[in-house]
């Protein structure tokens, strides 16, 4: 896959600080049902399991990419992976489409965007004839409610890749202390031939690593690291569940 799709983690995973604050208000009272899924394996989710009664399961660890100490990010890329950005840029130049990238944390912008996120969203499940995570009211209100909280904390990221001025992909990120999370991706099966979702996932990568601050870059997924862009290291992933 390309950009990949997101969704499932509950609102407000990997947020650093805004994060935390959201798990730790949405922990419920002891002896009630808990389930958090693929958070970080570190101090503070523990307390708030120890916090809840709850257990704290091992998940699969979760790809990342360091900061080089030397280097362009784009090192960290191999030679198929570069060789498809490559060819993605010819085509675009060959079929004449004006590539326009941008990125913002406003939530003004944020809420422009979220028809047509959502659309994108909905896009490659709808031409591969599966089941959308956004068909349920549930599941709509989850996402909507996820992107506006982590962005009204000033934790979230929309990178966007529009082509001819038509949304080609999104990526949602979000900043945790010296990390980067790649919090969910999808592009347009429209523009597949462009592989717009790898294009703009290196541009996200690209200025997370040199971001000043930022020393790695967290996939927030246990996918196998050969379909992701790139990947060098892993982290730690638990779940909190009670009972």
């Amino acid at each position: 896959g390309e950009a990949r799709g997101g969704g499932g983690a509950a609102p407000g995973v990997g947020a650093g600080g805004a994060g935390r604050g959201a798990r730790a208000a949405a922990a419920p009272p002891r002896g009630t049902r808990l389930e958090l899924e693929d958070l970080p394996d570190e101090p503070a989710t523990r307390a708030l399991a120890a916090g809840a009664g709850a257990a704290v399961h091992a998940l699969d660890p979760v790809p990342v990419v360091r900061r080089p100490t030397a280097g362009d990010p784009v090192e960290l890329l191999s030679h198929g992976t570069r060789k498809t950005l490559r060819k993605s840029r010819n085509r675009l130049a060959t079929d004449g489409l004006e590539a326009r990238v941008g990125f913002t944390s406003d939530p003004a912008d944020l809420e422009a965007l979220l028809p047509h996120l959502e659309t994108t969203y909905r896009d490659r499940d709808v031409a591969h004839g599966l089941p959308c995570a956004l068909d349920t009211p549930a599941g709509r209100a989850g996402w909507l409610a996820r992107a506006r909280e982590l962005s009204a904390a000033g934790a979230l990221e929309v990178a966007t890749l529009h082509l001819d001025g038509e949304l080609a992909a999104y990526v949602l990120g979000v900043r945790d202390g010296d990390g980067y999370g790649v919090l969910e991706g999808r592009f347009s099966t429209r523009f597949a031939r462009y592989a717009p979702g790898r294009l703009l996932e290196f541009g996200v990568l690209d200025r997370a690593l040199r971001a000043e601050g930022v020393r790695f870059l967290d996939w927030m997924t246990g996918v196998a690291p050969e379909t992701l862009l790139a990947a060098d290291a892993s982290r730690a992933r638990v779940a909190v569940r009670l009972p």
